[in-house]
Parts: structure tokens; sequence; C-alpha cells
């Protein structure tokens, strides 16, 4: 009896462990850099907004002028709002995310 409730105490551990190893991704990111005509923008704001529900993704130029959104919704349109001191700001319409995927932007 012993045996059985141990083998079966196994299977039952391997099951659940299993469940957990096939994760799925649900959200999509978006990624790309912000330049000028002869430089970076560091420290450029960009904002993008899901239009449809107004959730709203934020983020800040590195030092070579690149940003990530990681974990927006899926779907679109989105509006992407680039701005940066001594710059006019810059506005993107109509912006479709992929599930799973990194959509390259501005």
């Amino acid at each position: 009896m012993k045996n059985f409730i141990l083998k079966f105490s196994l299977l039952f551990i391997t099951f659940i462990s299993c469940n957990y190893s096939f994760a799925q991704v649900t959200t999509a990111s978006m990624s790309g850099s912000i330049m000028s005509e002869n430089e970076e923008l560091i420290g450029a704001t960009i904002l993008a907004t899901h239009v449809p529900s107004g959730a709203a993704y934020g983020a800040i130029a590195n030092e070579k002028g690149k940003y990530n959104l990681p974990n927006m919704r899926i779907g679109g349109p989105y509006r992407i709002e680039t701005s940066y001191i001594g710059y006019a700001n810059n506005n993107t319409e109509n912006i479709f995310l992929t599930l799973g995927k990194s959509a390259i932007s501005i």
C-alpha cells in the first residue's frame, strides 16, 4: 500500500509540474530607437496608448536612443507619441501589435 501511495504521489507531482512548463505568452511588445538626423536622443519620452481601452505604456530612451515597451495588450490601434526638449512632438497612429511579437516603431 505504501508503494502505491508513493507512486501515485510522484505521478501527481509530475502532472502538476508539467502544467507550469507550458506557459503561454498573452502580450506583445514594442521597441525601437529615437534619433535626430545625426544623434541619438537620450532621454526622449515614448508614450504608447491603446486607443480602445486607454491603457498607456511609457518609456524613456537610453544612452543609445533605444527604448523597450514590454507586456503590452495585443491588437490596437495604438497611438505613439514621442517628445524631446527642443524638438517637435511626433505622433504615429494606427499601430497594431501581434501576440508574442515585438513591433519595431519610430
